[in-house]
């Protein structure tokens, strides 16, 4: 009778056991495709655009990202360019150019992907006051583009698909 007694106590407790085991199998894999798992699915990352709006070229452009960097000798004004990036978190970015007057850019802004969405970032001038003299010598105020700023906006479109 012992025995029956045992096997009867030992059923509910291998039960237990199997579905603690089962939950912890679930939570293991849930961590390790969180962690490596999305890397290795076809949208392993996402891809940027970006489009010169400013007045001038962008001349020796460098995006700057965590784990790359894209270089482009020469965009001009209105001209845009992709690239794919394999990062599929939040991270920050480093753009530095020249202009046609020589003058250096340097701007780090925060990209955060919306899923497989295409990310466009829209490199514009930001506008100063600035006093100028009219022929009749009179000084005026105007906005013309800074010499050492631009204005990064980022837009979304998508869904993009990497094949």
């Amino acid at each position: 009778m012992d025995t029956s007694a045992e096997a009867t106590k030992s059923k509910p407790r291998s039960r237990v056991l199997a579905l603690i085991l089962f939950l912890n199998f679930v939570l293991l894999a849930f961590f390790l495709y969180n962690t490596f798992g999305r890397s290795l699915t076809s949208s392993g990352g996402v891809a940027i655009a970006l489009t010169n709006e400013t007045f001038t070229p962008m001349i020796g452009m460098s995006l700057r990202y965590p784990g790359g960097k894209l270089d482009i000798p020469r965009l001009n004004p209105k001209e845009q360019v992709g690239h794919p990036i394999p990062n599929v978190g939040e991270f920050d970015a480093t753009l530095t150019f020249k202009d046609a007057a020589d003058h250096d850019y340097k701007e780090t802004f925060h990209v955060k992907p919306l899923g497989d969405n295409l990310i466009l970032l829209f490199i514009q001038p930001v506008l100063e006051e600035s006093a100028i003299k009219t022929a009749d010598g009179k000084e005026e105020k105007v906005l013309k583009a800074s010499p050492t700023k631009v204005r990064i906006l980022t837009s979304y479109q998508g869904p993009v698909i990497f094949h």
